[in-house]
Parts: structure tokens; C-alpha cells; sequence
């Protein structure tokens, strides 16, 4: 008997510990199961400057006055997925501005995400833009550039200024190029010039104020060749001997290949420059010689040709032979001068003789 109830409270207190297993598991299986099988994560990524893709008809009208990006937020739970839409060369999303339908104006238009992968989401930071439509027209323009002394060295001269192409097409809308005053090349770029100027630089269209527009020019880059040169003027070139000329000569004459030079410099060194000078060494000179020797310059001025070639002439002393010689010479002339004047004297009393008979001649004549 004892037995038979002993056994009936073991049964029941078995049902009773399941019906209170049965009851926690039902209150706390939730909380359970969150701590057994975690959540699933999600991912977030932030990209910026997405283009905008505007969708408009592009032959018929320019559209202006927009901000070009947009920032975009991306979400997903599967990072693989989000991985493709950040890396730029499998990204399948683009934003779009769809303009189709519009006519010229200005719009407020809704940015939209496309061809997002599935199982990621994407958030825009801007919901609309501001878009500008006007018909679109296509005009040729001169190019003018702003390059002036300011882009040089202090001292130099601008010279020629070249630009190729000389003109350019600008393509705009047609209320837009009537604000163009001109389409200018900026040569902000070129500071401290010392040198001819080959440079490609990039052309905008500005309006009256110096303000750029929003143009599409073709081709967007010109070169800009420029000549710069420093002031220069023509100086006579003089020769000073160095060294002892030789005892056996009376003087030594100089014959240059050139006897003016070019020099050039700021302006303020090239005033003190009246003359330049080559030096030449006459030292053990007897005889004629050719030298090649540098133009000496002040500092800071520049000389063409660098060089010149100079021909060294020494004169000799006259030696006792050669002094005999003028004398006798001399001597020689001086008795030939004597002989010619006492011929010339004998020829002369013979006239006057011949000329006295005759007058007598004809006087007796005129007598009888």
C-alpha cells in the first residue's frame, strides 16, 4: 500500500517539475532564443560626391545652375552586396534627375536611386535639385588671354603673344551667351617668366565681370606661346692689353671680328653700360697673332656673342740699317732735286735769251 502511494507522489511530482519547465520556457523563450541565435548585423556606408545623371535631350537643350553630386547613404545586412555598391567598377546604382518633358525654365526636380542591388537600401542627403533648361545654341569665339608683365621677372619684356587655335567653339544656352563678354585664357599659372612661354592652358567664358559661365568649349585647352626677353641695347667693345708689350716694338694695332656687341638686363644695370671690354695678353707678342677671348660684363648683364676674336698686330722699332737706308735714300733725292733745279734754271735763261733776239730782230725791221 505504502508501495502503491509512494509511487503515485513520485508521478505526480514529475508532472509537476514538466507542467514548471513547460511554463519557464514559455515565459522566457524569447529572451532565450535572442541569447542562442544573435540578431543578424546590418552595415552602413556613406559615399560622397555620386554623380548626378540628369535624363534630358541633350541635342536639343543645355541645362545649368545644379549641384553636379550628392551624397548617398547605403544599408544592407549582406556586407558582399554593400561591397559591390562601393567599389566603383561594379557599382550597378546611379542617381538620376529625370528632365524629360520639361520645357526651358528653371525646375525643382526629385533625385532618384536606380538599379540598386536587392537587400541594399540607399538614403539621399539631397531629395531634389535645381535645374535650368534653355535651348541649346553653339557659337565661335575669339580666345583673348590676360598674360601680361605681371606673369614676369622684374626686368623683363613681354614680346609677341601667339595663340593656337586662335578661336574656339563655346556651346551654352541661348540666354547664357549673351552674358559672354569674352573667352579668356587665365595665365594665373605662369609666375616669375625668364623665358619664352609654351604653355597649354585651359579657356573659359566669362561675363562682364570676370565671372566664369557654364559653357562646354571645344577644344577646352589652347596653347599660349609668348616671347620674353630682357632690355637690350648695342655698346662698342675696347681692347686693354695685359702684360709688357716686347721691347722691339714701337706699337701694337687691334683688329676685332666684331666691334660692337649686344648686351642686355634690367633696365636700371643696362644704364651704367656705355662700354664693354675684352682683355688681351701681349705678353712675348712679335708677331701677328689671333686670340679668341671672352667680353667681360658687369654683373647682372647679360652679352651677345659671349666672345670675340682678336687680331694682334705688333708694329716693329726701325732698325740703324733701315735708318741708313732713309738717309741715303733722302740724300739721294735731295741731289736729283738740285739737278732738276739747275736744269730747270739753264732752260729758262736760254728762253729768255732766244726771246731778247727776237724782239731786237723785230724792232731793227720795223725800223727800216
Amino acid at each position: 500500500m505504502l508501495k502503491t502511494k509512494r509511487r503515485k507522489n513520485i508521478f505526480y511530482a514529475v508532472i509537476s517539475l514538466l507542467f514548471t519547465l513547460v511554463l519557464f520556457f514559455n515565459a522566457n523563450g524569447s529572451t532565450l532564443q535572442g541569447n542562442i541565435i544573435p540578431a543578424p548585423t546590418s552595415y552602413e556606408e556613406t559615399l560622397k560626391e555620386i554623380a548626378i545623371q540628369p535624363q534630358y535631350d541633350s541635342n536639343k537643350y543645355f541645362i545649368q545652375g545644379f549641384t553636379p553630386t550628392v551624397t548617398v547613404k547605403l544599408k544592407s545586412d549582406n556586407r558582399v552586396q554593400l561591397n559591390t555598391e562601393l567599389n566603383t567598377e561594379t557599382r550597378n546604382f546611379r542617381v538620376i534627375a529625370d528632365l524629360d518633358g520639361l520645357e526651358p525654365g528653371t525646375h525643382e526636380v526629385a533625385l532618384k536611386v536606380e538599379n540598386l542591388s536587392s537587400g541594399v537600401s540607399a538614403t539621399l542627403e539631397t531629395k531634389t535639385i535645381t535645374v535650368t533648361i534653355e535651348k541649346k545654341v553653339t557659337k565661335t569665339f575669339d580666345v583673348k588671354t590676360d598674360l601680361s608683365q605681371a606673369n614676369l621677372q622684374d626686368g623683363y619684356e613681354l614680346g609677341k603673344i601667339a595663340i593656337e587655335p586662335s578661336t574656339v567653339s563655346v556651346t551654352t544656352g541661348e540666354e547664357t551667351v549673351k552674358e559672354i563678354d569674352q573667352v579668356l585664357v587665365s595665365a594665373n599659372s605662369i609666375v616669375n617668366a625668364t623665358k619664352d612661354i609654351n604653355a597649354k592652358l585651359a579657356v573659359a567664358a566669362v561675363d562682364a565681370n570676370g565671372q566664369k559661365l557654364p559653357v562646354v568649349i571645344s577644344p577646352e585647352q589652347v596653347t599660349v606661346n609668348a616671347t620674353v626677353t630682357l632690355p637690350s641695347k648695342q655698346v662698342p667693345i675696347t681692347v686693354v692689353p695685359t702684360g709688357e708689350m716686347a721691347t722691339s716694338l714701337s706699337s701694337i694695332d687691334y683688329e676685332l671680328n666684331e666691334y660692337n656687341v649686344t648686351v642686355s638686363g634690367e633696365q636700371a644695370a643696362l644704364d651704367q653700360v656705355t662700354q664693354v671690354s675684352v682683355s688681351v695678353d701681349i705678353d712675348n707678342v712679335v708677331k701677328q697673332t689671333q686670340v679668341t677671348t671672352p667680353v667681360d660684363v658687369p654683373e647682372g648683364v647679360e652679352v651677345s656673342p659671349n666672345e670675340v676674336t682678336v687680331t694682334i698686330k705688333p708694329v716693329q722699332k726701325p732698325t740703324t740699317s733701315t735708318t741708313s737706308s732713309s738717309r741715303a735714300q733722302t740724300s739721294a733725292a735731295s741731289s736729283s732735286s738740285t739737278s732738276t733745279n739747275e736744269t730747270t734754271a739753264s732752260t729758262t735763261s736760254e728762253t729768255e735769251t732766244s726771246t731778247s733776239v727776237s724782239e731786237e730782230v723785230v724792232t731793227s725791221e720795223t725800223t727800216n
